[in-house]
């Protein structure tokens, strides 16, 4: 309870005769705190006084931060709400370094003033046709800097493509039974359990569903046919009680990693040594509620969805469809060129699916 400032209005005589408009500045709140507001009578002379219609405003920018870029992320026209917290993660999406000014993407620092990463390219001996410290193919009116956004994708002989994603889906974890327990708390975590089975199963049948149906009967600007294999694990919810928002997306990211699949030939890591196959990350559907969005938000390969907007209206079917085609490195293009990035969402079109298998990494083998 510090004190920070203080402001009074005073009503003049002729409020004797007739009522008095008083009305205070606006106050600006440039910092987390109270506001204290009231009315008094305070005089040495008698006099009685009537307030009326009393009323505080409270209104406060909606807009916490924004930024604009050039094609290769340099940044103007930027406004931050003051006292907000820091945003850390903006061009992309990806982690901006305050200390040096790069953005930290998945496996290179990128330096935007200079257009080009300090770091060599992972994936250089599958496209060597690209240099080894390009960003975004220098292609960055139709293109974006995937790091880990990306489906697996093969041709068949008669030109339809097979485009495959694994989903983890984090679920309700079931109640621990203690070694001690009776045999009534037995039965009564029991019966919970069995609710929660209920409502898992529920859960990823509606997963399942929506993406068959929002995925289904796809075809390329070609015509060719397009199948989408999602391949869904549940996962109980992992305990994040004592976990930073940081640890908690690690987390999601080596969940991610581990329940990926393997593409294109192996590679060797040049900051470790290390060799393995490239990496499709699987997209995690979290119990998380949306950070920003009306209905659900995607950050790399984790989706938070909102069953409701912040001012209750419910989400629109396919929201978590929707969210799903990020994780191929497709973004957002203004909510009303049709497919799946409608809102609301519509059957995926065939500019998303040409997105997507441009976007995506071959399959071993094909």
């Amino acid at each position: 309870m510090n004190f920070i400032t203080s402001d009074f209005k005073q009503i003049s005589t002729a409020a004797q005769l007739n009522k008095e408009l008083v009305q205070m500045d606006p106050l600006v709140m440039d910092r987390e705190g109270f506001v204290m507001v009231y009315v008094s009578n305070e005089s040495d002379e008698l006099n009685y006084v009537h307030f009326d219609d009393f009323t505080i405003y409270q209104g406060k920018t909606h807009v916490v931060y924004a930024s604009n870029y050039t094609p290769f992320g340099m940044q103007f026209g930027e406004f931050e709400r003051t006292a907000s917290e820091p945003v850390r993660y903006k061009f992309q999406e990806q982690e901006h370094d305050t200390s040096t000014g790069w953005i930290a993407f998945k496996w290179r620092n990128y330096n935007r003033r200079y257009r080009r990463f300090f770091n060599i390219d992972p994936l250089a001996e599958s496209y060597v046709h690209n240099s080894t410290y390009a960003f975004a193919e220098n292609k960055v009116i139709t293109f974006r800097e995937l790091e880990g956004l990306e489906g697996v994708h093969f041709q068949e002989a008669d030109g339809s493509h097979v485009i495959q994603k694994n989903v983890v889906v984090l679920q309700e974890p079931l109640r621990e039974i203690p070694d001690g327990a009776t045999d009534k708390e037995r039965t009564k975590l029991e019966k919970k359990n069995n609710r929660i089975t209920s409502r898992n199963e529920a859960q990823m049948a509606s997963v399942q569903a929506e993406f068959a149906s929002f995925y289904g009967n796809a075809q390329d600007s070609n015509g060719n046919s397009a199948q989408f294999q999602f391949n869904f694990i549940a996962m109980p919810d992992f305990d994040k009680s004592g976990m930073s928002q940081d640890q908690i997306n690690d987390q999601y990211e080596t969940i991610a990693n581990q329940n990926g699949i393997d593409a294109v030939s192996s590679f060797t890591n040049p900051d470790t040594g290390e060799t393995s196959n490239v990496l499709a990350p699987a997209a995690v559907l979290t119990r998380e509620s949306a950070t920003s969005g009306d209905f659900g938000d995607t950050h790399g390969n984790v989706i938070r969805v909102n069953t409701h907007s912040p001012s209750g209206t419910p989400a629109p079917a396919g929201t978590r469809a929707h969210e799903g085609i990020h994780t191929f490195g497709v973004p957002d293009n203004g909510y009303n060129r049709g497919g799946i990035l409608n809102s609301p969402p519509q059957g995926i079109n065939q500019r998303e699916v040409d997105d997507v298998i441009k976007r995506s990494h071959k399959r071993k083998g094909k």
